[in-house]
């Protein structure tokens, strides 16, 4: 009865359909019909472009990178906190990773910063590889999204590898930011007055709308910038940077529910657990930035008009595959319910 009413909704849909949004200046002019035009082409190029393996690539290089990235970033902050601050304020931050990880990564920290305590060649060191593993990783990003695009990979030295690498900075200023937020957290704490509790539970709200903040952002930034083509205007990056954002706040709390209620990965994996459950959350996570840029990629196939940046250009002058090519209009078998 749900699968009749859906293919009568979406026969309903596709009647006195006009331009399916052909001139609209927005994503919010396109209407109700083109959007089912966007969703039915997402699903469906979604498998022809391999975004499940795609984002298994991202996962692999973000998962190198991402233990030196929390160990390096330790170390620096290392150098303005104690041992104990620094175990205590990581801890915080990785809370957003699933808890059979934290140890994972709890560990690392700790033999970074017992080990190479104010050490300046071990930090240059662990510098320098969380640099190119942050690099490499982020490449595996930018070619994704080329080929979510339709782009080519580009070939120029300073382009395939400029953006990578500031990709990487950017990930470890942020988080060393972070860290000093939550450090400046507990030194406020402490300066409250006795009988005013302020501890890290009652800012676990404003800790998320943090992290809500830089996953969109983030993900904004990646679309614009990332793939090897004219930028897109900013309203047409939107819809794709706000799913990414829901879907992956809804997904990493499914997930850890998941793996606290039901999943028992120390049976199948051992001691690997830990390390199984962090490579399913990366994966999880490339998934829906990925499905993110193919949204936005459909949306702008749905419209004629120009969206990339700058004076309008007629299509096949737009320097952009999603802005030159127009999406086609999906056949979709339907059957109205008895």
């Amino acid at each position: 009865m749900m699968i009749k009413a859906v293919r009568w909704l979406t026969l309903v849909l596709s009647r006195g359909s006009g331009d399916r949004g052909r001139h609209a200046a927005s994503p919010l002019a396109i209407p109700l019909v083109g959007w089912r035009d966007i969703v039915i082409r997402v699903w469906r190029n979604a498998k022809a472009d391999n975004l499940n393996v795609l984002a298994a690539g991202i996962a692999f290089y973000s998962f190198l990178a991402l233990l030196p990235l929390i160990a390096a970033t330790a170390m620096i902050y290392g150098l303005v906190s104690t041992p104990a601050e620094v175990v205590r304020d990581v801890s915080k931050l990785v809370s957003i990773i699933p808890d059979p990880a934290q140890p994972l990564v709890a560990q690392r920290v700790v033999e970074a910063i017992t080990d190479h305590r104010g050490s300046a060649p071990a930090l240059l060191i662990a510098l320098l590889l969380t640099v190119y593993g942050g690099a490499r990783s982020a490449r595996s990003i930018t070619a994704a999204l080329n080929v979510i695009y339709g782009e080519g990979d580009v070939q120029r030295f300073a382009r395939r590898w400029g953006i990578p690498i500031l990709v990487a900075l950017g990930s470890a200023a942020l988080m060393l930011l972070a860290l000093l937020a939550i450090a400046l957290f507990g030194y406020v704490g402490e300066l409250m007055p006795e009988g005013i509790p302020l501890d890290w539970g009652v800012a676990k709200l404003g800790f998320w709308l943090l992290i809500t903040l830089g996953i969109s952002g983030g993900s904004a930034l990646l679309y614009r910038y990332a793939p090897s083509r004219r930028h897109a205007r900013w309203k047409w990056i939107l819809p794709g940077a706000l799913m990414t954002t829901g879907l992956w706040l809804l997904a990493t709390f499914a997930f850890g529910l998941y793996i606290a209620r039901v999943g028992r990965f120390d049976i199948s994996y051992g001691s690997l657990a830990a390390v199984v459950v962090l490579q399913l959350w990366i994966y999880l996570s490339a998934f829906i930035l990925l499905l993110g840029a193919k949204l936005n990629a459909e949306i702008e196939l749905q419209t004629l008009e120009d969206t990339t940046v700058g004076a309008p250009r007629p299509a096949g002058r737009r320097h952009a595959a999603s802005a030159d090519e127009t999406g086609e209009i999906p056949q979709v078998d339907l059957d109205l319910p008895q």
